[in-house]
This record gives C-alpha cells, sequence and structure tokens, in this order.
C-alpha cells in the first residue's frame, strides 16, 4: 500500500478532519481519519465524495461535543451521502439545496417543482436561433414566392407582414399576446381586418415553429381575443359623403373609387381589375370567375353615373389600379384625409362602405333582392339580412345621380346631387375605346 501525503482537508469551525488517499493493487482509496470517540480510527472508502460525506459528518459531531449528532441508522446515513452526491455537480451545499426546495413547493403548492422548471424553460427558451421578427417575416414571404403562391397573396402578406414588422424590433421568441393584441388594436381595423390580420399572423408563427425559431407549444397567438367579423351594424356613406370622396380622390384612385361605390367591386376584384375588363361602350364590368371570392364570373352593369365618371380615365388595358397592395390602402386613407375643408371635418374611411353602400343603395333603387346579390356576387338571403331597408328609394335615386360634370379636368371633377343629369360633356365621347 502506498500512501499519499497530501490529505484531503474537511474543516467545521475549528474542527478539521483528514482524508489520507492511499494506492492499493493500482486504485485510490481513502481513510477518514475519526477521532470523535477519543481515539483515532480509520474508516475506508473508495470514493472521494463518500469520503466527505463521512467527514463531515465527524467534523459536525466533534464541533457540537456531542457524540450523538448525527448518529444516522444505516438507511438514514445512505440517504445522505446519496442526495450529497447528487448536489455535488452543482455546487449547491445540502442545505441551501432544502432551503429552497421548501420555498419552492410553498409557493407552487401541489404543482411539482420539476413540472414548473420545465415550464418556466419552454416560456423561455434557451437554445432557440435568436430571430427577430423582421427576419422571420422576410424569410416567411420569401417561402410562400418560392413555392409559387398568387401575386395577390404575396401582397397581402407583404403589407401586413411588414407593417408587423416595422412594429417589433425585438425577436420573435420574445412578443406576448397582450403586446400583439394591442398592435393590433391600435390599427383601428373593422372586425373583419382584424381577423384577417390575426390569420395572417397566425401562419406567420406557424411558419417560426416549422423553422424552429419558437417552440412547437408556442400559444401566445391563442393569448390574442377573436372577434366576431359580424359583430356591428353594417356601414354606409351618405350620397353627400360619398361625393366628398370622389371630389378628393387623384386621378390614379378615382376609377376605383367610383367602382368601388358605383358597381359594388370588392376590394380584392378591384385591385385585379384589368381596364380590358371594363366595357363602357357595352355598359357592363366583368369580373372574371379567377379574379371573384365566390370563384363564379359575374357581369356588373355599368350606371350611367359610373360610365361619366369613368370615361376621360379609361384606358384601352392595363390594371385599374396600378400600383401595390399596401399602396391601395395607402390611397383610401390618403383620399379621406384630403376630404377635409375649412370648417368641416374629413370623411372617416369605413372599411367595406364602399361595397355595403353600393349594395344598400342599389336595393333601394331597383327594388330587387334577386337582381342585387346577382349584381354583387353575394346571396339573396346576405342581402336581405344586411341590406334591406337600410335606406329609402329617394335616397338611392340621390346615390346614382352623383355625376361629373364637363368643366373641371379630370381627377378634380365636381358632382351634382340634385338628380338631373347634366350633358355627357366631349370628353366623354372621345374617350370611347374599342372592346
Amino acid at each position: 500500500m502506498k500512501t499519499n501525503s497530501s490529505a484531503v482537508l474537511v474543516k467545521r469551525g475549528n474542527i478539521t478532519v483528514r482524508i489520507y488517499p492511499y494506492e492499493k493493487n493500482g486504485a485510490t482509496y481513502f481513510n477518514v481519519a475519526d477521532y470523535s470517540s477519543g481515539k483515532r480510527v480509520f474508516l475506508g472508502f473508495s470514493d472521494l465524495q463518500k469520503a466527505k460525506c463521512e467527514a463531515e459528518l465527524i467534523a459536525a459531531r466533534m464541533t457540537t461535543g456531542d457524540k450523538d449528532v448525527l448518529q444516522l441508522r444505516s438507511s438514514d446515513r445512505a440517504a445522505y451521502l446519496r442526495a450529497v452526491q447528487l448536489l455535488a455537480p452543482s455546487g449547491v451545499p445540502l442545505e441551501s439545496a432544502v432551503a429552497q426546495f421548501v420555498e419552492a413547493t410553498a409557493i407552487l403548492g401541489e404543482t411539482s417543482v420539476v413540472e414548473s422548471a420545465k415550464f418556466f424553460v419552454r416560456r423561455n427558451p434557451g437554445v432557440l436561433p435568436k430571430k427577430s421578427v423582421r427576419q422571420v417575416v422576410e424569410e416567411f414571404i420569401a417561402d410562400k414566392q418560392a413555392k409559387g403562391r398568387g401575386e395577390r397573396y404575396l401582397s397581402d402578406l407583404r403589407y401586413r407582414g411588414n407593417k408587423f414588422a416595422r412594429a417589433f424590433s425585438c425577436g420573435i421568441a420574445d412578443l406576448k399576446g397582450a403586446t400583439i393584441e394591442d398592435f393590433l388594436l391600435s390599427l383601428k381595423l373593422s372586425a373583419q381586418s382584424y381577423t384577417n390580420f390575426r390569420r395572417v399572423l397566425g401562419t406567420l408563427f406557424a411558419f417560426a415553429k416549422r423553422r424552429g425559431y419558437l417552440l412547437k407549444d408556442h400559444d401566445e397567438l391563442d393569448r390574442v381575443e377573436k372577434l366576431r367579423p359580424d359583430n356591428g351594424e353594417t356601414e354606409i356613406y351618405t350620397p353627400d359623403e360619398f361625393r366628398r370622396l370622389l371630389l378628393a380622390a387623384n386621378a390614379e384612385f378615382l376609377p376605383s373609387l367610383a367602382i368601388g361605390g358605383l358597381a359594388g367591386l370588392r376590394s380584392s376584384e378591384i385591385e385585379r381589375l384589368d381596364w380590358t375588363e371594363v366595357r363602357l361602350d357595352e355598359r357592363f364590368i366583368e369580373i372574371k370567375k379567377g379574379k371573384t371570392k365566390t370563384a363564379s364570373r359575374r357581369l356588373v352593369p355599368v350606371v350611367e353615373s359610373l360610365a361619366e365618371w369613368l370615361a376621360p380615365l379609361a384606358k384601352h388595358h392595363g390594371p385599374v389600379w396600378p400600383h401595390a397592395h399596401d399602396s391601395f390602402y395607402d390611397a383610401q386613407q390618403a383620399t379621406a384625409a384630403s376630404t377635409a375643408t375649412e370648417g368641416r371635418g374629413a370623411v372617416v374611411w369605413k372599411q367595406n362602405a364602399l361595397r355595403h353602400s353600393f349594395i344598400s343603395y342599389r336595393l333601394a333603387a331597383v327594388q330587387d333582392v334577386n337582381q342585387v346579390a346577382l349584381e354583387s356576387g353575394n346571396s339573396p338571403g346576405m342581402i336581405h339580412k344586411h341590406y334591406k331597408q337600410l335606406v329609402s328609394g329617394a335616397e338611392g335615386g340621390k346615390w346614382f345621380a352623383i355625376r361629373p360634370d364637363s368643366g373641371p379636368s379630370v381627377g378634380t371633377p365636381k358632382s351634382s346631387l340634385a338628380g338631373e343629369r347634366p350633358s355627357p360633356g366631349p370628353h366623354i365621347q372621345t374617350a370611347a375605346r374599342p372592346v
């Protein structure tokens, strides 16, 4: 047996207990010198950690001067030694570990400390890639584009995704449900637009989970309240409000505005509309199957007032709205803001109100639910439920009597609410184009 002269010292107060390593048959063993009984007794161990535990017990007995202190039964001694051994890698003393455990269980009640720790790690991931909201949005849009999604869909993703990315400079994993909900509410959207925006964010967060930027059970978006799209009255414009919007619109946006209010096309249909589908000489607009919400082709009549608004601006071909999706919504807000005059506030832009107005005033004018349903691409039941008796027949006449006169330059037309039909003027005739 070869003794190692370098003893391991275990101290408690003024008491020092020595552990002597030695080698035997190529293995290292440890002798703990126990003086607690008044005589030196060596206790042998093959594991240094167990030897230290025994030395701690001896030092405790000798410090108190009580030979009965910590005279543990064999099962208790084994449990103590095992507990110290388990704690050794953490470097936390047994007494401190027990104190923390007791405090944690008092806070958690019947909830398991281990389950609580796992939950905390899930909510505060430390190993996920650090991706900003902007980075995830850009990857998300690029992914959809690579998979061949349509331009209309991509345009909507860019509009909503970029607005979301501009609002948050933090990591995608740092967003909380309450923060996302506050953002959506700050946009002051209609219930339907709020729902649409929330749906896009759901797709974005699902993408982030697939890429490993969020944990699979990430549920912050579930904490964002859902709104019922049909949770309010149908909003429409008065004829005077519509006239003011038409007067304020610039030449690029005026056709879209007029078509929305006098033909009832959805915003998505207007953004997809080409001038070749606007048949002014035949007095109808063709909504092709691939450009409608219902995937059904329909023909919408061009009333006289609409023809007069469109004639100076009509083109042989090309998109009626020549810009991107986000610019379409910017034009709506800018036009509404431009209606403000001295002593009179601006017209408030109302989501989907142009279409709602067309259906309401058209139904009042023709008194035929089936006809209006066919023209608007809606069901008779929906027309009857939401639009019947919203306005009077006289108001319907006023709405479709809003016409430009032949005097002002294009883009700043004047209009009349009197109901008389102004003469078309030379600009309407010169705008005629082949079908």
